[in-house]
């Protein structure tokens, strides 16, 4: 898990700020929307409420991994998370309710995510530099070679290939 720097959650609060959301669906397919109930509740925590995104929903469901692009003036940062689920009952969900309906629009759920990493994505020398990230990742990649041989490799870091651990298990059918 990754916590946001509070600069990075103060303009995922800022309602003023523009806010996207992308997602993608099994076979990879991008989408995006721009989406004003985003919000950041907690340092490692991103929630949005569901109104009228069927296809993002669906992508969510399929996928489970998105992306907020958040922006205000120079200052863009780039959340990627993991999708946790949605409640479609809560006093979370109340409140967002109360709040958008003036503009009437209403929430069947509401959509939370965990931070993986964040990025600087602002008009300056640091764009696209992580800020935060977590401590330890885990990922694995599989080969099917041919003739029943399998090799999988596992990664335990984001740090640069050269530098990476890895474990290998080659299974032989």
């Amino acid at each position: 898990m990754t916590t946001m720097p509070k600069e990075v959650q103060d303009l995922i609060n800022d309602k003023e700020a523009v806010k996207v959301l992308v997602t993608a669906s099994g076979s990879g397919r991008p989408h995006a929307i721009v989406a004003g109930t985003i919000s950041a509740p907690s340092p490692d925590t991103v929630v949005i409420g569901q109104v009228l995104f069927s296809q993002t929903a669906k992508n969510l469901a399929e996928n489970g991994k998105a992306a907020f692009l958040v922006v205000k003036g120079h200052q863009s940062y780039e959340v990627n998370v993991n999708c946790k689920g949605a409640a479609k009952e809560g006093p979370a969900l109340d409140d967002l309710n109360r709040a958008i309906a003036p503009m009437n629009l209403h929430a069947n759920a509401l959509w939370s995510f965990e931070v993986c990493c964040v990025s600087e994505q602002g008009a300056n020398s640091g764009a696209g530099k992580r800020i935060a990230r977590g401590d330890r990742r885990r990922g694995a990649l599989t080969f099917y070679v041919r003739d029943g041989i399998t090799i999988r490799l596992k990664w335990f870091s984001y740090r640069p290939l050269s530098s990476m651990r890895f474990a290998a298990r080659i299974r032989i059918r």
